[in-house]
């Protein structure tokens, strides 16, 4: 697998945050069940844990594989599927995100590992 920096992500990320967004309310099951998903979203950090960051790695995945490539790393408990086939792995650890919805979102997909943290936010 290849690995690249997340900046795409962040700037994305970043500009929809500063505009209006609504909650994700609508999970998807993926996976046999083992991660759930939606559509046209991302996280939003609500509070940040100052000791550890929130990436482990963007790594070049499909949309229908994003989830498991979170399932096969431990520290993953989050993903964010961005359009060029890059899959967000974000890390297992106590800050507090809210999955967020937008239309600039479009194409993007973000979702959880039930078994390794809470639903997002609402």
């Amino acid at each position: 697998m290849k690995f690249f920096a997340p900046i795409a992500f962040l700037v994305v990320s970043s500009a929809i945050m500063a505009t209006m967004s609504a909650t994700v309310k609508e999970w998807r099951q993926g996976d046999n069940g083992q991660s759930f998903w939606a559509v046209n979203c991302t996280f939003q950090i609500v509070q940040m844990d100052p000791n550890i960051g929130s990436f482990v790695s963007t790594i070049f995945a499909t949309s229908e594989n994003c989830g498991r490539v979170c399932l096969g790393i431990p520290e993953c408990a989050h993903f964010v599927y961005t359009k060029g086939n890059r899959c967000g792995v974000l890390k297992k650890t106590r800050y507090d995100l809210k999955a967020i919805s937008h239309p600039n979102l479009k194409g993007n997909i973000c979702g959880y590992i039930p078994s390794r943290t809470p639903r997002p936010r609402q």
